[in-house]
Order: structure tokens, then sequence, then C-alpha cells
């Protein structure tokens, strides 16, 4: 991934020195790459572009901080957050769609059983950890 410029090596050092145009290169550098890595895992372009963001001030707090342990290996560790946040991204879109669904599964039943399902509900857990309509009853109540 290098271009006519400082080696991964160098670049890292520079960054963890301070020096602002070593950031400005980095993100240069590495944007491209990003972009199309998380294209190819999330299927959007626009999430792909506010994870590149994400995974450029990641990648840069680190090299400010404590910098890595093989700098000439930033490539590779730029490339891993980017997959990383991907990863995570998906798992939220996921837990957002589970949740949806099971929001919409209890309206409808509500919907079309009226106050028998909502009796039911009081008294029966549907299962799924963290649901809105998990019962508040104690441990005296009365299962249907």
């Amino acid at each position: 991934m290098s271009d006519s410029g400082p080696s991964d090596a160098d670049l890292a050092r520079q960054i963890s020195e301070g020096r602002k145009d070593a950031e400005q290169a980095l993100s240069r550098r590495y944007e491209r790459g990003v972009i199309q890595i998380l294209v190819r895992q999330t299927g959007s372009y626009a999430i792909a572009q506010e994870l590149c963001q994400e995974t450029l001030i990641i990648v840069l707090k680190r090299l400010r901080s404590t910098g890595l342990q093989n700098p000439e290996k930033l490539s590779a560790f730029v490339a891993q957050t980017a997959r990383n946040l991907a990863i995570a991204e998906r798992r939220k879109q996921r837990r957002r769609s589970d949740l949806g669904r099971s929001a919409a599964r209890h309206e409808r039943l509500d919907t079309l059983m009226g106050g028998d399902f909502k009796q039911y509900r009081a008294n029966i857990s549907c299962g799924r950890p963290n649901c809105s309509y998990v019962p508040n009853v104690g441990k005296y109540s009365s299962v249907i």
C-alpha cells in the first residue's frame, strides 16, 4: 500500500510525534482501501464512509497514545480495525432488526386478540432477552 511517501513505520512514528501532516498522509493513503473493505463488508457506501471515518479516528488515537507494537504492520492494523467495525455494525443492525420484529409480533397479537393476549402476556415471557414486553409479575402470580 505504500506510495511515494514515508514507510508505514515512519508514518506511525511521525503521528506519535504529533505531526499533523503525517495524520493527513495516513488518511490519504488508507481512505480508499478502507472504504473498499467496508463496502464489501456492509454492502452500503454510506455506512462504509461513516465507518471509514471511525476507523481513521481509532487508528489515529492509537498511534497518538500508545503506538503499535509493530509499526511496519500499520496497513494490517488499519484493515483489521475497519473489519472489526463492520462486524460490530452488522451485529448492531441485527439486534435492531430482531427487536423490531419482536415488538411488531407482540403488537399484532395485541390487535388480533385484544384483552385476551394482554392477560396472557402479563403472565408469560416471550423468551427473548431484554424484551420490552417481559412480564412484570410477582413470584406468586398465577400462570394461565
